[in-house]
């Protein structure tokens, strides 16, 4: 016979010499399984018993079994008299006894509370104040409702968490694990790449009597509250406040007091996580004060070490003492010391096949962020070059969360290269310095230690200028595909805000994101964002050269990619211009970029006739690269419905539909010179 089972047999005992003293004779007869239970505790049973009692009336503590342990542990959490203590044996033998409710029921007239653990001590009319003074404990570990009367007569139960923590069982019940999750100090933990500062001031602080340490910012929050916990020997038991908010609702208490007597059998600190923007936006301070009232405060009554893990900077606990209460503020996103510091240490990790020092330069990512990206890296090792560049731009991308991204841009993965595009050799040798200067910015910045002389405009920034359909904006689609990362192209609409300040923030949301996840930013039609500032006239030119100035100052800050194309060079405001690394000019083809386009066109794969490439080249000389492929296209799809191949014939007809539009490029049979027959 177990110590819990003895202590059942010892308590029904006791309830049948109760009512032997009020003249109820053989309470037992009509129940033989506490007959039974009554023969099989013998003498051994009883000295086992009775040699636990002595160890604790010792003091020591040297219990010989766990259920003993545990079972004054319990006590002790209930802080309780001899009153709470029947009670508690009353629910020990309702849980080996499902027949015990219908005994009591039958001779007492109610079941298993606190009315009846005071008859069987005999203190039948206990004061109120002592009733509130048990009942406190007593709603934590057994659900008694201190708003509902008479809270003498409520009915408690053991349930299998109490039950299991009594026989020494520490996995975390079935309803806390739908919150959170429990951390052990012996679990296997990484080394902390950095923030080991901030470790050992949330350690000190708690060592010294604090209570609750709040950490404000994202990224790896949660890891430090793992190592401050393992460095204290304590566990750590995590609750994701977004989910308990769900169930505030009727039985919410009931909710509350799971998580927090989870915590009191685990021996754990308490971290809640979730604390958003998102959770705490409008209202925030009612939103605050019911969580302060409804959990926080709780867990601080019980003695519970709590830490903190909120997105904001506001001090959750504003009237709490400073020698209770810390907070720390991390930065979202480490510096590029620091960055070199985590990737470092995940590639030693790991050992991942990636350069430390360029990742840190490419991705500006949260510890967290850093982690998931890392361990996501194992998954891609074996990936062939191409479909690797690919994989990590998504993994970067993933890591860094592109909800928010959609809204404001638009992510191409470019398949275009800078082969595809057909320019002269200035202005491609140009573009391939830019481009080469991303692919070692790592080395000149870092290893040659220039980023002290920069540490404003180490953005690569590139503007093309030139006419509409010169090539722009497949030339910002070629570097992003020739450097393998992808293009971001920022949607204008979306961008400017009529609304005061809400540019700013669009703004700031654009280059954030880009600089998270390493992608070339490109912004088409540009002049219209960062275009010249005027005089001001009235509040709106105010508001519009702020945009302007504050653009200025986020481009300077910036240490990505960045592309702009505009139509018109001089539209674009000089302070840009003086910022702007690699301003490159696209003027209208001349005949040999026009013949490299035709030509690449007219491939094996599209079945055709003779093409006369050099009329196509020299009679249409103001064609731009645009136009062409629109001509070649239009041809293509008549040939393709006529079910022929494609002949001067097509071409010449998607020619003239081309010039028969309203441009600039004015339409005569002469035009179209010796194959004007054709149409």
């Amino acid at each position: 016979m177990t110590y819990l089972e003895a202590i059942a047999v010892l308590i029904v005992i006791r309830c049948d010499m109760y009512l032997t003293k009020k003249g109820v004779r053989n309470s037992l007869s009509d129940f033989p399984a506490f007959l039974g239970m009554a023969e099989n505790c013998n003498e051994k049973a009883m000295k086992n018993w009775a040699d636990e009692e002595a160890r604790h009336d010792s003091g020591r503590g040297d219990y010989s079994c766990m259920e003993a342990r545990r079972y004054f542990e319990l006590l002790d959490m209930l802080k309780a008299d001899e009153i709470v203590r029947s009670l508690v044996d009353l629910a020990i033998c309702g849980f080996y006894y499902p027949e015990f409710k219908r005994y009591l029921e039958k001779f007492f007239g109610f079941g298993i509370c606190l009315k009846l653990a005071c008859l069987i001590e005999e203190e039948p009319f206990p004061d109120e104040s002592r009733v509130l003074k048990r009942s406190g404990a007593l709603s934590l570990f057994f659900g008694i409702d201190l708003n509902k009367s008479p809270v003498m007569y409520q009915e408690i139960s053991l349930d299998d968490r109490t039950m299991g923590f009594l026989s020494g069982d520490d996995s975390i019940g079935n309803k806390v694990s739908l919150y959170g999750y429990l951390f052990s100090p012996e679990e296997e933990l990484h080394e902390s790449f950095i923030r080991n500062e901030i470790i050992k001031r949330g350690v000190s602080f708690f060592e010294n009597g604090g209570k609750v340490l709040q950490l404000s910012g994202k990224g790896g929050r949660r890891f430090l509250a793992k190592h401050i916990g393992k460095k204290l020997g304590k566990k750590v038991l995590f609750l994701n406040v977004n989910e308990v908010k769900n169930a505030m609702g009727e039985r919410f208490f009931l909710t509350r007091n799971v998580l927090i007597r989870e915590a009191l059998y685990q021996k754990s600190m308490i971290c809640l996580y979730g604390l958003s923007d998102k959770l705490l936006e409008g209202g925030s301070e009612d939103k605050l004060d019911i969580l302060r009232k409804s959990i926080i405060s709780y867990i601080l009554d019980n003695q519970i070490m709590l830490v903190m893990c909120c997105d904001l900077q506001v001090r959750l606990l504003p009237d709490m003492d400073g020698g209770e209460f810390r907070m720390i503020d991390l930065d979202n996103i480490p510096t590029f010391d620091e960055r070199k510091l985590l990737w470092n240490g995940f590639v030693r990790l790991l050992k991942l096949d990636i350069n430390p020092n360029e990742a840190a330069m490419r991705y500006h990512l949260n510890p967290s962020e850093t982690s998931r990206m890392a361990r996501g890296l194992m998954d891609i090792a074996e990936k062939d070059a191409a479909d690797r560049s690919i994989m990590l731009s998504k993994l970067s991308l993933n890591c860094a969360g592109i909800a928010d991204s959609h809204r404001l841009g638009q992510i191409v993965f470019s398949k275009t290269r800078l082969s595809d595009v057909k320019l002269d050799k200035k202005l491609r040798s140009t573009i391939e310095d830019a481009i080469g200067s991303v692919t070692v910015s790592h080395k000149v910045f870092d290893e040659w230690e220039l980023k002290n002389e920069y540490s404003y405009g180490c953005a690569t920034s590139i503007l093309l200028s030139g006419p509409p359909g010169t090539g722009k904006t497949m030339t910002a689609n070629a570097i992003a595909g020739e450097l393998g990362i992808p293009l971001y192209h920022v949607n204008l609409s979306n961008l400017v805000d009529k609304y005061i300040g809400e540019t700013e923030k669009n703004l700031e949301r654009v280059f954030s994101f880009a600089e998270k996840t390493n992608v070339v930013l490109f912004f088409d039609e540009a002049d219209s964002i960062f275009g010249r500032r005027g005089e001001v006239k009235d509040a709106q030119d105010k508001y519009s050269n702020n945009e302007v100035s504050y653009l200025l100052q986020r481009i300077e800050a910036y240490s990505g990619i960045v592309v702009m194309a505009t139509n018109i060079k001089g539209n674009i405001d000089p302070a840009f211009m003086r910022r702007i690394r690699y301003v490159i000019h696209f003027d209208m083809p001349d005949d040999d970029v026009r013949r490299q386009i035709w030509e690449s066109l007219i491939t094996d794969k599209v079945p055709h006739e003779e093409i006369d490439v050099e009329y196509l080249t020299i009679q249409f000389k103001e064609f731009t690269g645009s136009i062409i492929k629109t001509v070649f296209l239009n041809a293509c799809s008549k040939a393709a419905f006529q079910e022929e191949k494609l002949s001067m014939k097509h071409l010449i007809y998607a020619i003239w539909i081309e010039l028969s539009k309203s441009s600039s490029v004015k339409f005569s049979l002469d035009t179209l010179g010796k194959y004007s027959y054709l149409l």
